[in-house]
């Protein structure tokens, strides 16, 4: 009979004894895991590593590791960090004989290039999200950057990220909203952009908004950052925008377009902003406009050209209506000139009207066929001046 009352008050000394255990070891063991991990982690990187704090916590399947003031130095690179959080999947790592982790988290990041890497025999792994915030390498500084399964390949690794902001030390100040896939292997990085609105920003431009852009980035980091080759395409009701650009020595940005009039000037530097401004004066305005220009900057310096195809366009001035059908139009550092074979004037027709204006000068040269032969003359304020003409009447020799 005594056995069979002591039996449950036995065992529940024996359950919180196991319990009591339980929790007296693994309280042990946790406040140790700390200085274990410090000392494997010192062991296996030995001075390849430095941090000021490391924590390691236990997690269903693996390890959540949170490391402050990280520096590891690389014979090829440097990376050094404020804050690195990792959570760390043993099982999946074990199965899929890769390093996985779930998400890594770094908090103003840095990596200096030192020599040509060795690819080989690099640790390969598989994040499944990484965020960098406030990342910057060379002459790139990333405000924010989600990554999204992450995979490494003997030093190669492919990506594929959203919402990328991109800040350029180089004529190309920055590109804006990005989405793709990414591929980095030696020192070259390739990103494959597909964004539904994009922005691009260039020195010497106005910030241009590119709907719909696609396309292709390298961007090289040997001892100097470059961009060897870029091409983006974008496109949204009927108007299309295809560049090409690069970045070395200097910046070489060319593109070819189908637009209206808002985005037409849009692509035009700001240097030529007295145009836009007689433009909107003299309510300029056009169906369609097709074209192409270049755009060459080395330190400080640079040169431009665009050639246009204006369709269905009207122009205002001193209450006199121009109007025509079709005009070229070629703007350049040096000059603006403006070319129809037939435009109408108040209802009257006139032909081979060429407006020109020097950069240097601060008036129109204009030439108009009248009676078959060119009347050209400067305007300025509203004043004609410098009027010549000269026609050419055929001898009577009867």
């Amino acid at each position: 009979m005594v056995e069979k009352y002591l039996i449950w008050p036995l065992r529940l000394f024996l359950y919180f004894s196991g319990l009591f255990l339980i929790i007296f070891y693994s309280t042990i063991g946790f406040l140790s895991l700390n200085d274990i991990s410090n000392r494997l982690v010192s062991s296996f990187f030995g001075n390849a590593i430095e941090f000021e704090e490391i924590e390691v916590q236990p997690s269903f399947l693996g390890l959540e590791i949170s490391i402050e003031d990280i520096l590891f130095k690389d014979p090829s690179y440097e990376f050094s960090a404020s804050e690195v959080e990792l959570s760390f999947d043993i099982l999946k790592s074990l199965v899929g004989k890769r390093m996985f982790f779930e998400k890594i988290y770094v908090l103003n990041g840095d990596i200096n290039f030192l020599k040509e890497s060795n690819t080989q025999n690099r640790l390969n792994y598989f994040v499944e999200n990484i965020a960098l915030d406030g990342f910057k390498t060379r002459d790139i500084e990333l405000e924010y950057l989600d990554l999204k399964n992450l995979v490494s390949s003997n030093g190669n690794i492919g990506f594929q990220f959203s919402n990328l902001d991109l800040k350029l030390n180089s004529n190309l100040r920055g590109m804006q909203n990005l989405d793709g896939v990414g591929y980095f292997s030696n020192r070259n990085l390739s990103l494959s952009i597909s964004s539904r609105l994009a922005t691009i920003d260039m020195k010497g431009f106005k910030k241009i908004t590119t709907p719909n852009l696609s396309g292709i980035i390298d961007l090289n980091f040997e001892d100097r950052f470059s961009i060897p080759n870029a091409r983006l395409s974008s496109s949204d009701n009927g108007q299309m925008i295809i560049t090409s650009f690069s970045y070395k020595e200097f910046f070489d940005f060319k593109f070819f377009f189908n637009a209206n009039l808002d985005k037409t000037l849009s692509l035009l530097p700001t240097s030529v902003q007295p145009l836009v401004i007689f433009l909107d004066d003299k309510e300029f305005s056009a169906e369609k406009i097709n074209g192409m220009g270049y755009y060459l900057s080395r330190k400080g310096k640079s040169n431009y050209s665009f050639i246009t195809n204006i369709k269905d366009f009207t122009l205002r001035h001193n209450q006199i209506d121009f109007q025509g059908s079709i005009a070229e139009g070629d703007v350049s550092k040096g000059k603006f000139s403006l070319f129809s074979d037939l435009i109408s004037i108040n209802d009257s027709d006139y032909q081979n009207i060429n407006i020109t204006k020097l950069a240097k000068e601060n008036f129109y040269s204009i030439s108009v066929d009248l009676l078959e032969e060119p009347l050209k003359f400067e305007y300025l304020d509203g004043e004609a001046k410098n009027i010549f003409w000269d026609k050419n009447i055929p001898n009577d020799n009867s």
